[in-house]
């Protein structure tokens, strides 16, 4: 009669060697984890026996080193996760019952698509489209290194978090971010980031009647950044927040960051084979090598300019109302190289919220111009209407529409004419 696996399991399991090992590992390993270990250390062994297997090691552990790392990669062209599983097992058994041999067959992962890229201004594109608080945590993890691993400590962790909370009022321009050291040569794990990039956490999901309030984790922050990447028509698969670590490495690189400090910041590196040498671990010197990153976030490279200018077109009332052929022949400007220019030429067209030839007195020398409009009428006898008008650059422009002023047009000198309606009492004041 042929023996059910359910029967094989169970004979394997009396053999002393691997019941001790199964029941020596109970608080390390989960029920599930242990009984998937038993299945491939049984697969892996076949008819041997377990305590010949563990002699054999002991006596020629060169042999079955090879042996295994072989066997391994037989399994591995067949199947990565039963190459995984068998290779824990093995490790696992072998340290239970002390035998000095450590499983190196180093089972390489398969990549079946390419590894996704995010240029620096790309993931700006995809965190414009997010909203709060996700936005200002993925900038934190774009500006840090870190990844979805090490929010989630810090999100977990109070004594993380008041660490931070008490650097916010010093004078370094970063705050230092100590977590558990990733890495078996390492002693100490630390980033630095920049306090404008900085969020309050723990940050917590938004509250809906009896829904939210929980903990933001790595599938919330999954959902969001596919949706914002989608928006943005940047998603390819494998993308995520995970990118961003890539996009820090890459910008460091591009900027002369050294390698070392990059790395470290992101919790490995080169102390995988050599460890780190001593200023590699040190504030100061990490902290100078990454202001060659901060540094060019206070000079608002043109990539980001644009962004920012893509942004507010799109956002107008007018790009909505244009035709889709129309929109696809503006989207033509943003990705030229040279497109600056006629961004910049475009804004007031966009940003408008009143008729082109509405008339806008140029004559009058007070700060109050009045302006006849044909809206309003009273009697057959048109209302003058009272504008507070500016003649602005572009750096002044984005804070007086937040305070309520249009955009009239634009002069040939580049300064741009603006105004906002007054009401009776403040027309009154401004002309006395």
């Amino acid at each position: 009669m042929t023996e059910t696996s359910k029967e094989a399991l169970a004979r394997f399991l009396a053999y002393p060697d691997v019941k001790s090992w199964y029941n020596g590992i109970v608080t390390s390993l989960k029920e599930s984890t242990r009984q998937q270990y038993v299945i491939f250390l049984m697969r892996y062994l076949g008819k041997e026996d377990p305590a010949v297997f563990l002699k054999r090691a002991r006596g020629n552990p060169r042999e079955v080193a090879v042996e295994i790392r072989s066997r391994l990669g037989e399994l591995y062209n067949r199947s990565m996760t039963a190459a995984h599983l068998a290779k824990y097992a093995l490790q696992s058994f072998l340290d239970f019952h002390e035998v000095g041999l450590e499983v190196k067959a180093k089972v390489k992962v398969r990549r079946v698509r390419k590894k996704p890229e995010l240029s620096w201004e790309d993931a700006d594109r995809i965190i414009l489209e997010t909203d709060e608080p996700y936005r200002t945590l993925f900038k934190f993890m774009k500006w840090s290194g870190l990844g979805e691993d090490e929010v989630m400590e810090i999100q977990t962790s109070p004594s993380i978090q008041h660490e931070i909370a008490a650097q916010r009022s010093n004078t370094k321009p970063y705050v230092k971010i100590d977590l558990s050291p990733r890495k078996k040569t390492l002693d100490v794990f630390f980033t630095l980031a920049p306090k404008q990039y900085l969020t309050e956490f723990p940050l917590k999901t938004k509250t809906h009647k009896d829904r939210g309030g929980a903990l933001i984790d790595p599938h919330d922050m999954q959902n969001v950044w596919r949706r914002a990447a989608k928006k943005a028509k940047l998603w390819q698969e494998g993308l995520g927040p995970h990118t961003l670590r890539s996009t820090f490495k890459s910008q460091c690189g591009k900027l002369g960051v050294a390698r070392a400090v990059s790395e470290f910041c992101m919790g490995h590196g080169g102390g995988d084979q050599y460890g780190y040498s001593r200023e590699t671990t040190d504030e100061k010197y990490v902290a100078s090598e990454l202001r060659k990153l901060w540094v060019g976030e206070t000079t608002m490279p043109e990539e980001a300019a644009k962004i920012a200018l893509e942004t507010m077109i799109k956002a107008s009332p007018v790009w909505n109302r244009l035709p889709p052929e129309k929109q696809a022949e503006v989207e033509k400007v943003f990705h030229r190289t040279a497109g600056m220019d006629e961004m910049k030429k475009m804004l007031p067209y966009f940003l408008r919220s009143t008729p082109e030839d509405e008339p806008v007195a140029r004559s009058q020398p007070k700060k109050h111009r009045r302006v006849r409009t044909k809206t309003a009428r009273n009697g057959g006898t048109l209302l003058n209407a009272v504008y507070e008008t500016r003649i602005v650059g572009e750096d002044e422009l984005v804070p007086l529409l937040n305070q309520g002023y249009d955009v009239v047009r634009e002069l040939s000198n580049g300064r741009i004419v603006v105004r906002k309606p007054l009401d009776d009492e403040e027309a009154v004041s401004g002309e006395q």
